[in-house]
């Protein structure tokens, strides 16, 4: 029977196809085919583009909680988030609601009053669930049969991800724990397998949501929620982090978890006088604009970020103590964090830690798709095996090479071969900045070398103008590398061959000077530990760079432009290098300037 595992909308709304004969996967999220970030809209461009559906599909929903209606209210408030891009940093200087649509009349009238009327339409589409209004659609626009269309719990979809794709020593041997903003009523949940079913042990309500709470912080910061909270943590690493924070001391005072690792508000906690983050966020925003105000930027942002490294540190620890099993995989947006990832690691709470490469609800389509692959009795354990999350689509050389074609008149171009890695490595050594399009796209937030901007991890100079000419990030942003396997313990202090750059790691002291490019302020880096089994090519471009550069290092951001997401096709490819500074584009052994 074939399969399609959905994320069907909210942020990141993906989808998901597993071939096990081929042992191929297929993953995508609807932001690589709009190029809006985080674009939470139906998946209907994926199915649209990628699926054939009919009545003998299984289509399998990773939430629970769904209607139809959602698909409207979703697009309405895309069509609201594109009216009031142009006037973010305007309307984030506006401490209330009223004072910020008052701001934006006065600036723009037109975009005012559409913002009003699309509101009230927002509001006034009342949402409730309603699986069987949402099955009726996919099989009236799809052809799909209701009765093989089937709806799993979000957090549930999460650990599934998370736990099928860990290595095979964490099967029936992990505690499995997901924490997002909010899915399903839930923002926590804790898992442990029995018979190789994750077995839920413990919920938290959304009300107590500290992911939620991280993301208004975002918010009142002058980020975008949802989207930024990254950000929000690099900046932290400006602050103190220190206990003494006034801010980090109410925020440790007014959330608490019992017996069962239920997290709750505390009651009548007059210092956080709140109920419920889904239902205040509005008068969670004004009581830490005053926070803010009092602490400025870095102190404000450090409060957060402290506590939430310390509260589920010792949430992790107890964990640990309670169930004592050897491994934990984590899953859900909030492992985005790679900070509190490290503070996991590095406090040898477990034996392992792994998290989910597509940590965030894009990856929950493929939790859905492959537990229900799990209850057919289907062998996934291939899965494990040191995969690589290169699930995307891939264009071979005629295919690049017919695009290239039809863009000539503003670019020059030659093909160099299998071996086109060794004029990419002296680019980046000469610290030229080099755009890599090569295989299939990555699944995920991080660019692992297929879609991805390289540069010299060794002059400093190099962030300063990739900020300057294309990403146009804040000061305070880290670029993260790509290290050979081999030079993981002569870089860091301590780590483990983490392929996903999904957790932070301290470098040694007298190593941070020689790649000041991808070492943060705090001296640690997200790298991802790149073996030959992994990806041939990146793999011979940094044994490259050894050679004549020092080290087997290379400065690694996604390839993008400021405002887009990563590249999926040649064009795509094209369009943003000729949007930007990037001195030469490498794609399927093309090399590829501007004229």
């Amino acid at each position: 029977m074939n399969k399609i595992g959905i994320h069907p909308f909210s942020h990141d709304s993906s989808i998901c196809m597993i071939n096990h004969d081929e042992k191929e996967i297929f993953a995508i999220s609807t932001e690589r085919v709009s190029r809006y970030k985080h674009d939470y809209r139906f998946v209907a461009p994926l199915l649209d583009k990628f699926c054939d559906i009919n009545k003998d599909t299984k289509i399998l929903v990773s939430i629970d909680d769904v209607n139809v209606k959602y698909i409207e209210y979703f697009n309405i408030k895309y069509k609201l988030s594109t009216i009031l891009k142009p006037h973010r940093v305007y309307l984030n200087s506006s401490k209330s609601k009223k004072s910020k649509i008052a701001k934006l009349f006065l600036k723009s009238p037109i975009s005012g009053l559409k913002t009003i009327l699309m509101q009230i339409k927002m509001q006034s589409i009342i949402i409730e669930k309603d699986q069987k209004s949402f099955s009726s659609f996919l099989a009236q626009k799809y052809g799909a049969d209701e009765k093989n269309i089937k709806y799993i719990d979000h957090h549930f979809s999460h650990a599934c991800s998370t736990y099928y794709s860990a290595p095979i020593n964490f099967k029936n041997n992990s505690l499995i724990m997901t924490l997002d903003g909010q899915g399903d009523g839930a923002f926590c949940k804790v898992f442990i397998a029995k018979n190789n079913i994750p077995f839920e042990v413990s919920k938290s309500s959304v009300n107590a949501s500290i992911p939620l709470l991280y993301s208004i912080f975002t918010s009142v910061a002058g980020f975008t929620p949802n989207a930024d909270e990254g950000k929000l943590e690099a900046l932290a690493c400006y602050g103190s982090l220190s206990k003494e924070n006034e801010l980090y001391k109410v925020l440790n005072n007014a959330f608490q978890y019992n017996k069962d690792f239920e997290i709750t508000i505390k009651d009548n906690n007059k210092e956080f006088p709140f109920y419920s983050m889904a239902n205040q966020s509005m008068e969670i925003s004004i009581y830490l604009e005053k926070w803010k105000e009092r602490l400025g930027a870095q102190e404000f942002s450090s409060a957060i970020q402290l506590f939430f490294e310390e509260f589920f540190l010792k949430y992790i620890k107890d964990l640990k103590v309670k169930y004592n099993l050897d491994n934990i995989s984590l899953a859900g947006g909030a492992f985005a964090n790679v900070k509190l990832n490290l503070r996991v690691v590095e406090d040898n709470v477990f034996d392992e830690v792994y998290i989910f490469h597509a940590m965030g609800d894009d990856g929950a389509s493929f939790g859905a798709l492959i537990y229900d692959d799990v209850c057919d009795g289907l062998d996934i354990d291939w899965i494990r095996d040191d995969n690589m999350p290169y699930y995307g689509t891939s264009y071979s050389e005629d295919e690049v090479k017919s695009v290239l074609e039809n863009n000539k008149d503003h670019i020059d171009f030659e093909f160099l071969g299998d071996t086109s890695y060794c004029n990419l490595a002296k680019d980046i050594k000469d610290n030229k900045i080099c755009a890599l399009f090569q295989g299939k796209m990555e699944y995920g937030p991080r660019a692992l070398g297929h879609r991805s901007i390289l540069g010299n991890p060794r002059n400093s100079q190099v962030r300063e103008d990739i900020n300057l000419k294309f990403k146009k990030r804040e000061w305070f942003q880290p670029f993260c590398p790509s290290i050979l396997e081999e030079e993981r313990e002569k870089i860091f202090k301590f780590s483990y061959p983490n392929k996903y750059m999904t957790c932070a790691f301290t470098v040694k002291d007298e190593i941070a000077d020689e790649l000041p490019s991808i070492v943060h302020v705090d001296n640690t880096a997200r790298p991802q530990f790149v073996e030959m089994k992994d990806d041939v090519y990146y793999f011979n471009l940094l044994k490259e760079l050894k050679k004549i550069n020092k080290y087997g290092v290379v400065l690694n951001t996604s390839f993008n432009i400021h405002g887009k997401t990563i590249v999926m096709t040649p064009q795509d490819a094209l369009d943003d290098f000729f949007a930007c500074g990037i001195d030469a584009l490498y794609i399927e052994n093309f090399k590829v300037v501007k004229k």
